[in-house]
């Protein structure tokens, strides 16, 4: 996390006079839709200035990505949408579908008429009914008079009771931070607690401020061990943050490398085994494998060189085995035999002659059947 929180904010201010950073911060915590919308910010600045805007925050967009993800899977449909737009914005093409842009429209609006009906349908569980509302401020807080009618319940003296004990646990928790990760995942559990019932309490805000700064902090450590060739620590840290946050983009795509990573270093070994055993043309069916995953893995490419070598020395057997089978007009085998050596040396002649008159043969058979 180093420059998107900064660069990217005051510069659209600069830009577009935007007043609200609910879309872009990392630290961001709240919930209201920002004054200006991406059609207002794409409108403010000039295409060179989003390409400037671009080069100083590309290293910074996968947090975007993260963060879009995670608000998608915790249901905040309209933080989600807002920030895959940006995503859009700033690369200036549809990475986000326009067909996912729609379906988070048609779900933010379709949430709003539900979660709006159900609470003013229930009339019997109050903190049910707080539950709906919050729901329905999270999708759309400007729905009909869902933010006035949620105010209202939380002045209700139950209810009120009943968050004050979350608050005061959060509050505590809050008091004594720690940079333990236990302590981050009991702070994050303390937080939905009470999002749950109140999104938009100050403690709240303050909580997943708090969160999200650690989680990136976090990411920004395991990815310095990875690049330091420290795997089991990165991994552990890669695993935590999937942990806390299931839909974290960047941990999974660095877990996928480290188990690429494992599973070429496993081919490598076998390829080694094969090549010390003499079993070329394992050793070359391995070695391909590895090349694969990386064209420039210096290990497989020097299996290769080895086994082809080697298998280059058994071409002569290889040919007289090739015409015994011919002899026996076992044409089959015997052009399996000239087309592995050809794919050991494509130039070896006696290998294309019979490979050619053996086809000729073999289709002149064919049109007599």
């Amino acid at each position: 996390m180093k420059i998107l929180s900064f660069i990217s904010i005051f510069t659209i201010f600069v830009f577009t006079g935007c007043v609200n950073n609910s879309m872009l911060s990392k630290g961001d915590t709240q919930n209201e839709k920002c004054a200006c919308s991406v059609e207002d910010i794409k409108t403010g600045l000039s295409q060179d200035k989003r390409r400037l805007l671009y080069k100083e925050i590309k290293n910074e967009i996968q947090y975007l990505f993260d963060d879009a993800d995670t608000y998608y899977a915790n249901t905040y449909y309209l933080k989600a949408l807002q920030t895959y737009e940006l995503i859009n914005f700033y690369n200036d093409k549809e990475l986000i579908s326009a067909k996912k842009i729609q379906r988070l429209q048609t779900r933010i609006s379709a949430n709003g008429q539900y979660y709006y009906d159900k609470a003013i349908n229930t009339t019997d569980d109050n903190l049910k009914k707080l539950f709906y509302l919050n729901e329905l401020l999270r999708n759309d807080p400007n729905y009909k008079d869902g933010k006035k009618l949620h105010t209202s319940l939380k002045n209700d003296p139950k209810i009120v009771s009943f968050l004050n004990q979350y608050k005061k646990n959060l509050e505590e928790m809050l008091k004594n931070r720690s940079n333990e990760k236990e302590y981050l995942l009991k702070l994050d559990k303390a937080t939905q607690k009470l999002a749950k019932y109140d999104d938009f309490d100050p403690l709240v805000a303050k909580a997943k401020n708090l969160l999200k700064r650690k989680r990136y902090l976090l990411q920004d450590e395991a990815i310095a061990l990875y690049k330091n060739n420290q795997f089991k620590e990165a991994k552990e840290q890669f695993d935590f943050i999937i942990k806390m946050y299931k839909k974290d983009r960047t941990s999974q795509n660095y877990l996928r490398k480290m188990q690429r990573q494992h599973e070429l270093k496993s081919l490598e070994k076998e390829a080694k085994l094969a090549l010390a055993s003499s079993d070329y043309k394992k050793a070359l069916t391995l070695s391909s494998e590895i090349l694969a995953f990386n064209d420039n893995n210096s290990e497989a490419l020097n299996i290769m060189k080895k086994a082809n070598s080697e298998l280059k020395r058994e071409i002569p057997k290889m040919i007289n085995q090739a015409k015994q089978y011919y002899g026996a007009q076992e044409y089959k085998k015997a052009l399996s035999i000239f087309k592995e050596i050809l794919s050991l040396d494509s130039a070896n002649n006696t290998a294309m002659t019979y490979t050619k008159k053996i086809k000729a043969q073999l289709r002149t058979i064919e049109s007599l059947k």
